[in-house]
């Protein structure tokens, strides 16, 4: 399933057939995101990009779903709804943004959409997961109206540092 967000962005969905352009993509805005995702580091060819696409839409976690974020047309990132949870009523979202289109609220903007078509599947609430340093998305999470609602300290070594994980929960 394709979806339309706005004249400007859409989601379609991921393909290992996608690898080379997101090689590119992972190439041009390396030095951002390896601040904020740990697989960054892994994706060094054409081969390892087609990896990264089969782990996340092979997924085993109930009801994943992964597309690619196109922004004015020309692929622009990853957004993923990484699980939904039935017994909670809680799905989780995971994203990563070129830098040619931040600032447009792309992000916001899909999130609205896609809170909108889980609500309509009966899930209650929405996770954000974020490294502590990571200011664009706790920035996106609290734009929407998520809440902080815990932290699991020393979660992660990234660019030479401990950080925290800021979990945001979001009333749908």
């Amino acid at each position: 399933m394709n979806l339309k967000i706005t004249k400007d962005v859409s989601l379609e969905r991921l393909q290992v057939a996608d690898a080379g352009v997101f090689f590119d993509l992972i190439e041009m805005n390396r030095a951002l995101l390896s601040k904020y995702l740990y697989w960054v580091d892994d994706v060094t060819n054409l081969s390892s990009a087609e990896q990264y696409i089969e782990n996340r839409i092979n997924s085993s976690l109930p009801e994943s779903r992964w597309y690619k974020i196109l922004f004015k047309e020309s692929v622009s990132g990853v957004f993923g709804i990484k699980s939904v949870c039935r017994e909670s009523s809680e799905a989780e979202i995971g994203y990563w943004l070129s830098e040619h289109a931040h600032g447009h609220g792309v992000i916001a903007k899909i999130t609205m959409e896609v809170c909108n078509l889980l609500a309509n599947e009966g899930v209650q609430s929405l996770k954000i997961t974020c490294l502590e340093e990571n200011q664009a998305s706790i920035t996106v999470a609290k734009r929407l109206g998520a809440v902080h609602t815990d932290t699991l300290s020393g979660y992660m070594e990234m660019a030479g540092r401990l950080q925290d994980l800021h979990i945001y929960t979001l009333k749908l």
